[in-house]
C-alpha cells in the first residue's frame, strides 16, 4: 500500500508542476505579445517626436518585460527539470 501512495503522490506532484508550467507559458506568450505591440509602436519614427515621454516609458516597459521574460523562462526550464524528475520517480515506483 505505501508504494501505491508514493505513486499517487508522485503523480500529483507531476500534475502540479505541469499546471505551473502551463501558467508560466501563458505568461511568456503575454510578455511576447506585449513586447511585439511595444515594438510596433516604437517602430513608428513619429513615436519619439509626437510624445517623447510616452516613447521613453514604452522603452522602459519593454526593458522590464524582457527582464520578466528571462525570469519566467528560467523558471519554466527549472520546472521542466523538476517535472522530468517527478515523472521518473513515478515511473520507478509503479
Amino acid at each position: 500500500m505505501p508504494v501505491r501512495q508514493d505513486a499517487v503522490r508522485a503523480a500529483k506532484n507531476a500534475a502540479q508542476i505541469t499546471k505551473r508550467i502551463s501558467a508560466i507559458e501563458a505568461r511568456l506568450r503575454k510578455f511576447h505579445d506585449l513586447i511585439s505591440r511595444i515594438d510596433k509602436t516604437l517602430a513608428d519614427p513619429a513615436a519619439f517626436s509626437k510624445d517623447p515621454a510616452k516613447a521613453a516609458l514604452l522603452s522602459a516597459q519593454r526593458g522590464e518585460l524582457e527582464r520578466l521574460l528571462v525570469v519566467a523562462e528560467e523558471e519554466r526550464l527549472s520546472l521542466a527539470g523538476a517535472l522530468d524528475a517527478a515523472q521518473e520517480t513515478a515511473a520507478r515506483i509503479e
